[in-house]
């Protein structure tokens, strides 16, 4: 049975449903952790199921949203539209505790970051949103992994925080040792 990542609809006049990205927790072991500040995302009403948006988890750091796709206007406003057999994926990667992410993105995303704090001190959480299911992303993580609520983070991305998620025709792969990214095809 697949798991869900459930987001809460708001609305802006009464017609416009958006939901906070603050709210959309893909990495389960990051739920619990505050998430301050973020992005207004609005979404299409054909998405909107008993005022909710359900994104399926694709562990450990992925979600999909089918028939679904995101854009972004002239004015820079994020919309997911309800689009008939699109597939929208969303890549999260949560900083340590004081931590930033820095990422190289080869394909065509769009990315949110979101702060843990008002002024982002302690930490942020970037999201990398993908309509084709095709991408690759190259991480740094920074920030302390020995407090509490943040040891989790090498298990996934690795002892170093450093590495590379591929998402190759729906599937998610976190390479994060060199002689595994060897073995995968990578090209060092």
């Amino acid at each position: 049975m697949s798991e869900e990542a459930t987001v809460s609809v708001k609305y802006r006049d009464d017609k416009f449903p958006y939901f906070e990205d603050t709210d959309l927790t893909v990495v389960k072991e990051d739920m619990y952790r505050s998430r301050e500040r973020g992005r207004m995302i609005y979404v299409s009403g054909r998405l909107v199921v008993d005022g909710k948006v359900a994104f399926e988890r694709i562990p450990p750091v992925a979600a999909v949203l089918g028939d679904a796709q995101i854009v972004r206007t002239e004015k820079g406003t994020l919309v997911i539209k309800y689009s008939p057999g699109g597939t929208l994926y969303v890549l999260e990667i949560p900083s340590g505790f004081r931590g930033r992410v820095y990422i190289t993105v080869e394909g065509e995303c769009i990315e949110t970051t979101i702060l843990r704090s008002p002024r982002g001190s302690l930490g942020e959480v970037v999201h990398v949103w993908s309509n084709n299911g095709n991408c690759k992303v190259r991480y740094k993580i920074t920030g302390r992994t020995g407090t509490a609520g943040y040891e989790y983070l090498p298990r996934i991305f690795g002892e170093s925080l450093e590495g590379e998620i591929r998402l190759e025709n729906g599937h998610v792969t976190v390479v994060f040792d060199e002689e595994m990214k060897r073995l995968l095809g990578g090209d060092e």
